[in-house]
């Protein structure tokens, strides 16, 4: 079964400088791409908006991840809420969700 991964962005993909694009967190966009590359669905879970979000899209694209949904659900398309359902929420205000994900997922 495909999964559905949310994935934060600001200390989470990238290291948090918010608003502006921290360094790149190659381990966990790694494990992303190739979550991908077997069949799973990337979401970006944020709260930037506006063009601090299209900076967060366009930094994540420079470095090879390219979200199949942003801030959206993919079994819902006529959801509207910011909340969505996923097989994992990594967060780094989710203690143990990045090592999860990365170790064991």
């Amino acid at each position: 079964m495909n999964k559905i991964i949310a994935l934060d962005f600001d200390g989470t993909t990238f290291k948090n400088n918010f608003p502006m694009i921290g360094a790149p967190i190659w381990d966990v966009i790694n494990k992303a791409i190739i979550c991908q590359k077997c069949g799973d669905k990337v979401v970006l879970w944020t709260c930037r908006t506006d063009e601090y979000l299209d900076q967060a899209i366009e930094a994540a694209r420079e470095h090879g991840l390219k979200y199949d949904y942003i801030m959206e659900d993919p079994e819902w398309s006529s959801n509207t809420s910011r909340k969505i359902n996923a097989t994992i929420f990594v967060d780094d205000k989710a203690p143990g969700s990045i090592e999860y994900f990365l170790n064991e997922f």
